[in-house]
């Protein structure tokens, strides 16, 4: 038993939209309702099927169903604000969420059996946004400025009152941009887009539906039609005069409502699908007067949103169940538990949003299906506007107006979808380097050639226990670094001549094949946007580095005179490097995605120093560019002393012997026992506390604090207490269960 209108109408509000088969945009561009082809599909399949965990921008853009429609870098839509009385067109920079511009009509809100709202969506063409409300009101406004070109008022002249809804289609243009289709209800017509003037109407078909006309082409080359389901008919028109070419008995039963667009196939062929009881068919165009029906079942029932066509393959939401068939009516798979919600294609996968608010990736196969990707996306409200994807970025909005543009361009998240082009095929070395350098904004390098990256987050050292602690980590042209905590001292850097380290251990120089591996080891370009080396030449798919099936780039070439083998990783799934290997090298991890402006970094880099395995955690929060600090590179005083010549060094020394000249010796601890067998001694020049495994710790001789000298050293995490004379002598421990513990040493006679 049918609900007078309830869900339908809803359906109905959601349908809103128009479709546009005819006028194709520049290729990139969502420039109406249902897209680029009228059938809610794009070709672009250069994205990632998991999208940055947060969006880019989110806001409200006022109650209702209307999808976003965009053109280059301008977004519009339109939504209802009860409290002002009016339908807001709100044009958005696309990549922002910034206002651009807004234009109200004053209007009611009729929610009839749904939330209330608009019910269409703008449509762009040539630089004007065209757009209707459900009282007729049509305005043409000028893209970049908002300007009003033209207005008309429809209502005296089409009987829109008499459609439960009022206008839910949006207007379609023709290829050329010089008309306008517009559904009224029962009735079809042709406006002219530079006045708003009819051309040509239908007659009056009934109020039932609520429905979109598609384009389409004629028979034989004769020129170009326009279809839709009018009352209880499918009908076509010629697109020229207006006259009936084709018409078709669709009825419904009680008060069913039709609100899904056609969707038009190759061949003359059109999927005509109604809920409520009524199913689906299959109807080719002839030269008949009526169309034939191929076939019709009630096995896909298309509410609020259509059915988006693929690979003679259809992919709809037949009620609250999303289904795939076979253009000859077969169903190859179904899913169940998603709710009343919507689909659009984008290249090879589906963009759904369920009931419950969550985007879902899914490959648009025939045989099964597969997800890629889930994520709760919005709260609130009713999802019955199809997703949008343009250049990566997914537009998802819910029935209160919440508009989210979510970033799923490549390089978003650590893990997305195949590279286009890229599927069931072993890439090229360099399409891979260069796939991975765009979708990480490599380009946007050159413009920050002066200017240092400022980055903050995290660092930990898992094996040497070091938990994980505020950092700052600087990148300065020319391979210069500075890594440091933000409290402990703790630093690696290199200045571009030289590399220094304040560790637990105390303060060292890097030297060698280590000074090499850190000279190298956070140039930005190089490290994250590499460029391929030359010499680059096996590609391998079936290697796993960091968890993930990657292709593994290998390349041959020399460092201080010998021959090294260099391993780059790139995901399968979405192109992205994710680690990088070779001889005396540290091996980094990438995982993760922190985007500053238009460079895309890892979130989270893992290094497993070359020269133990030890594994250091940098995770990154939030960076910047800045400009370039001289200072930043000033050695601190631990460094410094370790550039002492020989003569500086034997006087340090001699004046430590006399300073602590009692102190030096063999101590047991009598109340402590695991901190029994140390010694404390002069060597390098520092003041050392050894441990009875021969770890030695470097004691800060200069850094007094409160009576106390601290030993930089894990484990363990002591500081030592001495008379200037060394007469007196205690190593406090790190606090422990039972609290703060003071351990007198006597010195062995």
């Amino acid at each position: 038993m049918n609900l007078p209108f309830a869900p339908l109408v809803a359906a109905t509000a959601l349908l809103l939209a128009s479709s546009i088969a005819g006028a194709r945009s520049s290729g990139v561009d969502w420039p109406c309702y249902r897209g680029p082809h009228g059938n809610g599909t794009s070709e672009d399949d250069a994205w990632s099927s998991e999208g940055a965990e947060e969006p880019l921008w989110r806001r409200n853009v006022g109650k209702g169903y209307s999808s976003p429609s965009i053109a280059g870098q301008r977004l519009v839509t339109v939504g209802h604000f009860s409290d002002d009385g009016v339908d807001r067109i709100t044009c958005l920079y696309a990549r922002t969420g910034d206002e651009a511009w807004r234009f109200e009509i004053e209007a009611r809100d009729e929610p009839m059996f749904h939330g209330g709202g608009t019910l269409t969506t703008p449509t762009i063409v040539g630089g004007t946004v065209y757009c209707i409300n459900r009282h007729a009101t049509m305005v043409a406004l000028g893209l970049e400025s908002g300007e009003v070109l033209w207005r008309r008022d429809y209502g005296a002249e089409f009987p829109v009152g008499r459609a439960f809804h009022g206008v839910s289609a949006s207007p379609v243009p023709t290829a050329d941009g010089s008309r306008l289709v517009q559904q009224f209800g029962g009735t079809l017509a042709a406006l002219d887009a530079a006045s708003g003037d009819v051309v040509w109407q239908s007659e009056d078909f009934g109020p039932v539906s609520q429905s979109n006309p598609v384009l389409l082409d004629l028979a034989e080359g004769s020129g170009r039609g326009v279809a839709a389901v009018l009352g209880q008919t499918f009908a076509v028109f010629d697109l020229d005069d207006g006259s009936l070419l084709h018409r078709s008995p669709w009825a419904l039963r009680g008060n069913a409502m039709h609100c899904a667009a056609p969707v038009v196939l190759d061949g003359g062929r059109v999927f005509v699908s109604t809920a409520y009881g009524k199913g689906c068919a299959l109807l080719q165009l002839n030269a008949g007067k009526e169309p034939e029906t191929v076939w019709s079942h009630r096995k896909m029932r298309n509410k609020v949103t259509a059915t988006v066509p693929y690979e003679e393959h259809l992919f709809g939401f037949d009620e609250s169940m999303l289904r795939c068939a076979t253009v000859t009516g077969q169903t190859t798979w179904r899913k169940r538990g998603l709710g009343l919600g919507s689909v659009t294609r984008a290249g090879t996968r589906l963009l759904i949003v369920d009931s419950e608010g969550q985007l879902i990736v899914a490959r648009a196969t025939p045989d099964r299906y597969e997800e890629l990707s889930r994520r709760k996306v919005l709260d609130g409200g009713v999802y019955w506007t199809a997703p949008v994807l343009v250049d990566g970025l997914v537009y998802v909005r819910n029935s209160l107006g919440d508009l989210v543009c979510l970033d799923h361009r490549l390089g978003a998240a650590g893990d997305g979808s195949a590279i286009v082009g890229f599927e069931g095929e072993v890439p090229e070395p360099e399409a891979l380097f260069d796939a991975h350098r765009r979708a990480v904004g490599a380009d946007s390098l050159a413009r920050h050639s002066a200017s240092a990256l400022r980055l903050r987050g995290t660092w930990e050292i898992v094996l040497r226990g070091l938990q994980p602690a505020p950092m700052q980590l600087d990148l300065v042209p020319g391979s210069k670094f500075l890594l440091a905590l933000e409290e402990g001292g703790l630093l690696y850097a290199h200045d571009g001549t030289r590399s220094w380290a304040i560790e637990p251990q105390g303060a060292r120089t890097v030297e060698g094949e280590e000074l090499v591996d850190l000279a190298t080891l956070f140039d930005v370009e190089s490290t994250f946007a590499p460029r391929m080396p030359a010499g680059a030449s096996t590609v391998s798919r079936s290697v796993r580095f960091a968890d993930q099936d990657c292709w593994c780039v290998t390349s041959r070439s020399e460092r201080s005179g010998e021959p090294i083998v260099v391993r780059h990783y790139f995901s399968t799934r979405s192109g992205r490097l994710v680690g990088r290997e070779g001889d005396g090298m540290s091996t980094l991890a990438f995982e993760g995605e922190l985007r500053i402006g238009e460079l895309l970094l890892p979130a989270t880099i893992t290094r497993y120093r070359a020269d133990d395995g030890q594994e250091h955690v940098l995770r990154l929060d939030e960076g910047e560019w800045v400009e370039p600090d001289a200072a930043l590179f000033d050695p601190p005083r631990a460094i410094r002393r370790l550039f002492r010549t020989d003569e500086e060094l034997r006087a340090d020394e001699a004046a430590l012997r006399e300073r602590f000249g009692p102190a030096l010796g063999a101590y047991r601890n009598e109340e402590v026992r695991i901190l029994s067998g140390f010694t404390i001694e002069v060597s390098d020049g520092e003041l050392r506390l050894r441990d009875p495994d021969g770890n030695d710790f470097v004691i800060d001789t200069e850094d007094d604090r409160d009576g106390y000298l601290q030993i930089l050293g894990l484990p363990p995490r002591l500081k030592l207490a001495a008379e200037d004379d060394g007469t007196r002598v205690a190593l406090l421990p790190v606090p422990g269960p039972q609290g703060m513990r003071t351990a007198r040493f006597p010195k062995v006679e």
